[in-house]
């Protein structure tokens, strides 16, 4: 069964990025973002996993960037799985930086991981796969960043050159209370919230459900709230969402019981200046002072215009350096 992510459960706001794109274009970012885009939609010299790795620089000629000596960015999805969150940020890199998106399991078949240790190897088994020499750069916003975090510190156990670690906004482990079990309600109220947030709308709707009715009832109705509200496009029922539903609540639980080791990690942290906690909460577990970049933004809208913008010309900036403190030997490992 085709998953909702990319048909009934579509934002009702389009991300303003894509609007450059042409249909053809828009078309082909559609399909990698679900595996069917086949060998041509991966650059010379990467092999992807289409259940996890999408490329979302659809305007991008096959080869280019790659056979120019940049390796790709691997983004990490946040709590909801998808990866459509961060399709602004691969436009405003520029077609000459390569864009992978890591999308959960159990989103286009398979089931969701609530190990996060255990994520992290899968998912850096997928990166090495694709991209066997580093130096890798690796990031997620929220708990993407957290996934990132972990990642790095396996690949580098392992000898594997990790030039940049970038949370978007990610906390650290414990430092925000999470539930270890979530009432699939509450699951539900957390997707819309996140998509609410994305989108720059109200979601003070999703407070206050009036009590005593079926659970099952309760669910379609939040469903169908947030198609009236204009935050899905399309009404869904609640077995159309189920793989999302699975998903978020193995990442909440995964994220829950994790407990990171400190190691010789370097993080560089973007992070909005409203931000209560200089280092959000990273700085016990860096290998070094975190490197923190301030944005005029909140935790959504970095990821949107106009603020997406300033985080990819910060992150370009972030990834040339790292690429230059690499050296051409280590690049070529």
């Amino acid at each position: 069964m085709k998953s909702p992510l990319t048909t009934d459960l579509t934002p009702a706001e389009p991300a303003r990025g894509l609007e450059s794109l042409s249909a053809a274009k828009r078309k082909l970012l559609a399909k990698r973002i679900r595996g069917e885009a086949g060998s041509g939609g991966a650059p010379t010299g990467v092999r992807r996993e289409p259940s996890l790795l999408v490329d979302l620089q659809p305007e991008r000629p096959a080869g280019v960037a790659v056979a120019a000596g940049r390796p790709p960015f691997f983004c990490v999805h946040a709590i909801g799985g998808a990866v459509l969150c961060y399709r602004d940020l691969a436009l405003g890199l520029g077609g000459e930086q390569p864009f992978y998106g890591i999308q959960a399991a159990g989103l286009e078949g398979g089931h969701a991981v609530d190990d996060l240790p255990a994520m992290a190897a899968r998912y850096a088994a997928a990166v090495e796969a694709a991209a066997p020499h580093g130096p890798y750069l690796l990031g997620g916003w929220s708990f993407g960043g957290v996934v990132a975090f972990e990642m790095a510190h396996q690949m580098q156990q392992r000898g594997r050159p990790v030039a940049l670690v970038a949370l978007l906004d990610a906390w650290a482990p414990g430092s925000v209370p999470l539930p270890t079990e979530a009432r699939e309600d509450d699951i539900v109220r957390l997707y819309l919230r996140d998509q609410a947030g994305l989108q720059g709308l109200d979601a003070s709707w999703l407070d206050g459900e009036p009590e005593g009715m079926d659970e099952a009832a309760v669910l379609d109705g939040l469903l169908a709230r947030a198609h009236e509200s204009g935050l899905l496009r399309a009404r869904v029922r609640l077995a159309q969402v189920r793989p999302i539903l699975d998903v978020y609540r193995a990442n909440v639980r995964a994220a829950a019981v994790y407990r990171p080791r400190p190691g010789g990690v370097h993080l560089t942290l973007f992070r909005p200046q409203t931000s209560p906690e200089p280092t959000n909460g990273w700085s016990s577990l860096a290998g070094e002072p975190v490197e923190v970049h301030e944005m005029a933004a909140d935790h959504y809208s970095m990821l949107a215009p106009p603020a997406v913008a300033g985080l990819a010309d910060r992150l370009r900036s972030c990834i040339d350096r790292s690429l230059a403190a690499v050296g051409p030997q280590e690049a070529r490992s």
